[in-house]
């Protein structure tokens, strides 16, 4: 069939068969897929429109040649013959293969042939009908990819994970790793409500359903579970509201976290032990008619870095102490500072009498011992003469305290960072009434950042910061020793023991 232009047939369009022929020249001309037509030897004798687009050949082009000039790889003479041959034999014939166009670019071809025959039987030639189906082809192999992806990762990830019907809340798919953790095989686990493992009330695992429905996610939690045997076990819970094919499944994700709360529990002991450790090596606090002495050690967790002394010399009626901050908090600082507690012990017990800038000066010799090159200390020394009215200090790196009402300045480089560093005594009257705190920077940063400095006094911080520490909103270790000279002479019986 010779493709014509202008439609014109002459006389014969006339005639009904003429009619039906240009009918159907018209719709295998206008038809999406390429339409080849060969000679019974092979031979192109027809392209459609289609096929010409789909090649990028036109049948000037290739007409007289075999169709395999369309392959992607050239066939040799053997091959040739032996496709065309396979084609007679079979009659009709449906195969997909990889062609090549004109300009280069590749497609795959799903080709149906079939013989082509008169009304007598005689061949006439071959009919290919060529779709391009290499879009299909590239989405089929996106899902099978998908498909491989979704199914390593069911089987082969160390979480449980369920895909749960949101209707009954029974799995429909279950992964090896939710068989092993929860005791429930399939088909057994098909029947299990998953909700029901967890050791709730009916009434929450039910908010937590609806939750999940309307967020549509859910973050991680940590919940008892109980597996079919009887072991009580602890998982991180996470679940995911997903859609397929306009059916919603919830994923429930599990992850074992059973050992992690045991080790956890144990090291809560641990440092437990290790918070009564540290509040035992802290001094007690010295009792005398001169002074009343209010403190506050609030760790940022279980064990600070922060560490205070207090020492009362009814002789001389003064109050010697320290208030020292080792870098960070936790459990490292709180070794540190142990270590340095000693130390303070054998300063504060030197038989020759030291200024406290010369007590900060010895520690800081000494203190290089206890820290590494990441580390270093503040502190502040202080002497407080009760017969004198007079309060003398000197400071390593905690930068302000409270007198009264008023905000004191301490300048002074950090113990542990230069040890010919040479630190100053200052002096201020400290008379009946006074009250002097001494501060960490766990709550002088608070101070500053709240804008508090001048609206609040030194009596006020311990029951203040007593209160953040109670609600959880201290972000570091808070120490303070507030005293107050309450203007009496006291006797030799009256100090702690």
């Amino acid at each position: 069939m010779k493709r014509r232009k202008g439609g014109d047939y002459g006389a014969d369009c006339c005639s009904e068969r003429y009619a039906l022929l240009y009918e159907l020249s018209s719709i295998v001309e206008q038809a999406t897929n390429g339409i080849i037509r060969t000679d019974p030897d092979f031979n192109i004798t027809y392209m459609n429109r289609a096929a010409e687009e789909l090649t990028g050949y036109t049948l000037a082009e290739v007409g007289g040649r075999k169709p395999d000039i369309f392959g992607a790889r050239l066939l040799n003479e053997e091959e040739s013959r032996q496709r065309y041959e396979s084609i007679r034999q079979a009659g009709r014939t449906e195969w997909e293969f990889v062609n090549r166009r004109k300009t280069g670019g590749e497609y795959i071809v799903k080709a149906a042939i079939f013989p082509l025959r008169n009304d007598a039987g005689d061949l006439l030639g071959y009919v290919e009908f060529h779709q391009d189906i290499s879009e299909r082809k590239k989405i089929e192999q996106e899902l099978r990819e998908r498909e491989e992806l979704y199914h390593a990762l069911m089987m082969q990830s160390h979480d449980a994970i369920a895909l749960l019907d949101t209707e009954t809340l029974n799995p429909v798919e279950v992964n090896p790793r939710f068989e092993e953790l929860t005791g429930y095989r399939r088909p057994a686990a098909a029947m299990l409500e998953v909700l029901d493992l967890f050791d709730d009330s009916r009434e929450n695992k039910l908010k937590y359903f609806q939750r999940l429905m309307r967020d549509g996610m859910l973050p991680s939690t940590v919940r008892p579970l109980r597996a079919r045997d009887g072991r009580r076990l602890y998982v991180e819970r996470a679940a995911t509201l997903v859609k397929v094919a306009e059916r919603s499944y919830l994923l429930i994700n599990l992850r074992d976290i059973t050992e992690e709360m045991i080790r956890r529990r144990e090291m809560e002991q641990e440092l437990a032990l290790a918070t009564q450790v540290q509040q035992a090596l802290l001094s007690e606090v010295p009792q005398a008619a001169e002074f009343a002495i209010e403190t506050l050690f609030a760790p940022a967790g279980f064990v600070s870095g922060d560490l205070y002394h207090l020492e009362w010399y009814e002789p001389i009626r003064t109050l010697r102490g320290y208030l020292l901050d080792i870098t960070g908090h936790g459990l490292a600082s709180a070794l540190q500072t142990a270590a340095v507690n000693v130390l303070l012990h054998e300063v504060m017990d030197l038989p020759e009498k030291l200024s406290v800038s010369g007590q900060l000066e010895w520690l800081n010799q000494r203190i290089f011992r206890y820290i590494d090159e990441t580390s270093f200390a503040a502190a502040i020394a202080f002497e407080i003469d009760f017969t004198r009215g007079r309060l003398c200090y000197a400071s390593a790196g905690i930068t302000d305290f409270l007198l009264n009402w008023e905000r004191i300045s301490t300048p002074g480089l950090f113990l542990g960072i230069d040890r010919k560093e040479r630190y100053e005594t200052s002096y201020l009257p400290f008379a009946a009434g006074d009250t002097v705190c001494f501060m960490t920077d766990g709550i002088t940063d608070v101070l500053t950042s709240e804008e508090r400095w001048g609206k609040v006094t030194a009596r006020d911080i311990c029951g203040r910061f007593r209160g953040k520490r109670q609600a959880n909103r201290l972000k570091d270790d808070a120490t303070a020793l507030c005293i107050t000279a309450t203007g009496r002479r006291g006797h030799a019986n009256d100090h702690g023991e």
